[in-house]
C-alpha cells in the first residue's frame, strides 16, 4: 500500500511538474526561442538607428539579414535597399558598413536566383572600390564581395574588374587591398587581366612575396580555364622559373610558382623549359612536404613520358613499412595516389596510351590495396588507391589486360574482410562493378562465382 502511494504521488507530482507556468517542455522552447526572435522591421529599425543604438548590436543585426533565407521577405521588407544605403554611407561606422557590405554578398550568394541584390550594390561597390579616401578595410571587404558574386558575363563586372586590377598593380598601394583585388580577380576569372597583372608586378622592387605568391597562384589557376590568352613575356615566365626554383624563396611562393611553371609548359608558353629534372629532384631530396605535394602536382600537369616513373620511385621512397601512418609521409603518398590515378584518367583519351605508364600504375596501385594482414599501408592511402583502380575501366587492350588481376585483388581483398561474409563492403562493390561491367551480385560468393565462370581457369 506504502508502495502503490507513493508511485500515485509520483504520478501527479510529475503531472503538476508539467503543467507549473514557470517549466516548459521542449517544444514550448522551441515555440518560444521563434516568438523572442527579432521580426525582421525590429532588426532593420536597430540596423537604422546610426544615432543610438550600439555598433556592435547593429553589425549583428546587419549579420542576421544577411542570413535570412525568404526572397519574398526580403523584398517585401526591402532589405537591400537598407543594406546598401549604410554600405555606401562614408558618415557610418566603419564596420557596420563592413558587415552590411559581407551581408549582401551573403544573400545574393544564398538568396537570390536574379540579380536582385547584385543590381543594387555592383556599381555603388565599385565606386567605393576607387574612392581612395575609404578605409583599405572597407575596400578590401567589397573586394572580396565583388569577387565571390559577381560573374564573369555581367556588364557591371567589367568595371569591378578594371578597378581591381588597377588596384592591384598599384605599387603604393596597402598589401591587404592589393591582395584582396588579386584573389578576387582569380574567382571572376579575369584572365587577361591577371596576365597583365603577373607581367605588370613582377618586375615590380621589393615586392612583398605574399602579393607575389598570390599573383602567380592567381595567373597559374586562370591559364587551365582560359583559352586564346595573349602571349606571355619570355622575362616574366622566366622569373616565374627562377622563383619556383630558388631554395631560398619563401616555400609558398615556390609553390604556386612551380605549379604555375608546370601549366605554362603544359599549355605551350614554356614548352623549351625542361623542368623534370628539377622535379625529380624536389621528388628525391626537398625536407618539406609541401613542396614535394606541390612537385608532385607539377609532374601531373606535365604528364611527361617518365612522369608515372618517378611518381611510382617516390611513392616507395615516402613509404616506410615500420612508420606508414607519418602524417607527411601520408600526405605525400596521398597525392601521389591522386596523381597517378588523375594520369591513369587522363591515358585512356590519348590515341596511342602508354602501355608502361598503365602497367606501373595498376601494379603499385594492386600493392597497394592488398588484404590488410600482408599490408602495412594506411587505410586512408589503400581506400585511394581502390578508387583509383576505377580507371583501369576502358575496354582497351592496355587497360583490358588488368581488369582480371584486378578483379581478383578486389575479391582476394574481399575475402580476408570478417565483415564482407554479411555485407559485401560499398567501395570494393563500386569498383568491382565498373571493372566487370556488371550489376552488383551484393555477397561474396556469388562475386566468386561470376568470376569463376568468367574467368575459367584462373588462379
Amino acid at each position: 500500500m506504502h508502495r502503490m502511494r507513493l508511485a500515485i504521488g509520483l504520478l501527479s507530482f510529475g503531472a503538476l511538474f508539467w503543467m507549473l507556468p514557470g517549466v516548459a517542455c521542449p517544444a514550448e522552447k522551441r515555440a518560444s526561442a521563434d516568438r523572442d526572435e527579432p521580426s525582421v522591421p525590429a532588426r532593420l529599425t536597430v540596423l537604422r538607428s546610426k544615432a543610438t543604438a550600439h555598433p556592435m548590436d547593429r553589425t549583428r543585426q546587419a549579420a542576421a539579414l544577411g542570413r535570412l533565407t525568404d526572397p519574398r521577405e526580403v523584398r517585401d521588407q526591402q532589405v537591400v535597399d537598407a543594406l546598401c544605403r549604410i554600405a555606401a554611407d562614408p558618415t557610418d561606422d566603419l564596420f557596420v558598413r563592413m558587415e552590411c557590405v559581407d551581408a549582401l554578398g551573403e544573400l545574393q550568394s544564398n538568396v537570390f536566383a536574379d540579380d536582385h541584390a547584385r543590381a543594387q550594390y555592383a556599381m555603388p561597390f565599385v565606386s567605393m572600390l576607387k574612392d581612395a579616401r575609404e578605409d583599405e578595410l572597407l575596400r578590401a571587404k567589397v573586394a572580396q564581395v565583388l569577387g565571390r558574386t559577381m560573374p564573369a558575363d555581367r556588364p557591371q563586372t567589367q568595371h569591378a574588374v578594371n578597378a581591381m586590377a588597377a588596384l592591384a598593380e598599384e605599387r603604393s598601394g596597402s598589401l591587404l587591398l592589393r591582395v584582396a583585388c588579386v584573389d578576387a580577380l582569380a574567382q571572376i576569372g579575369a584572365a587577361s587581366e591577371l596576365v597583365d597583372l603577373v607581367v605588370a608586378v613582377l618586375p615590380q622592387p621589393n615586392l612583398d612575396p605574399l602579393l607575389q605568391e598570390r599573383s602567380i597562384k592567381a595567373f597559374g589557376e586562370v591559364l587551365t580555364q582560359a583559352s586564346n590568352l595573349k602571349p606571355i613575356p619570355l622575362p616574366t615566365m622566366l622569373r616565374i622559373r627562377d622563383l619556383a626554383l630558388n631554395p631560398s624563396a619563401p616555400l609558398e611562393l615556390r609553390v604556386a610558382a612551380l605549379r604555375a611553371l608546370a601549366v605554362l609548359k603544359k599549355s605551350g608558353p614554356a614548352k623549351s623549359f625542361d623542368l623534370m629534372p628539377e622535379l625529380r629532384r624536389i621528388l628525391r631530396e626537398a625536407e618539406d612536404a609541401g613542396l614535394v605535394v606541390a612537385a608532385i602536382e607539377a609532374t601531373g600537369i606535365l604528364d611527361e613520358a617518365d612522369a608515372v616513373t618517378a611518381l611510382v620511385a617516390a611513392y616507395r621512397d615516402f613509404f616506410d613499412a615500420e612508420k606508414p601512418d607519418r602524417e607527411n609521409d601520408l600526405r605525400i603518398r596521398s597525392q601521389i595516389v591522386r596523381t597517378l590515378g588523375g594520369l591513369l584518367n587522363a591515358q585512356a583519351s590519348k590515341k596511342r596510351p602508354d602501355a608502361e605508364a598503365i602497367r606501373l600504375t595498376a601494379e603499385l596501385f594492386l600493392a597497394i590495396v592488398r588484404p590488410v594482414e600482408e599490408n602495412r599501408e594506411a587505410a586512408a592511402i589503400r581506400e585511394e588507391a581502390l578508387f583509383a583502380l576505377r580507371y583501369l575501366h576502358p575496354r582497351r587492350a592496355e587497360f583490358q589486360r588488368f581488369h582480371q588481376p584486378a578483379i581478383a585483388r578486389l575479391l582476394e581483398v574481399a575475402k580476408a574482410d570478417p565483415q564482407a561474409g554479411k555485407e559485401f563492403p560499398k567501395a570494393l562493390a563500386e569498383t568491382l562493378t565498373i571493372l566487370a561491367r556488371h550489376p552488383d551480385l551484393k555477397t561474396l560468393e556469388r562475386w566468386e562465382q561470376w568470376y569463376r565462370q568468367t574467368y575459367p581457369g584462373a588462379d
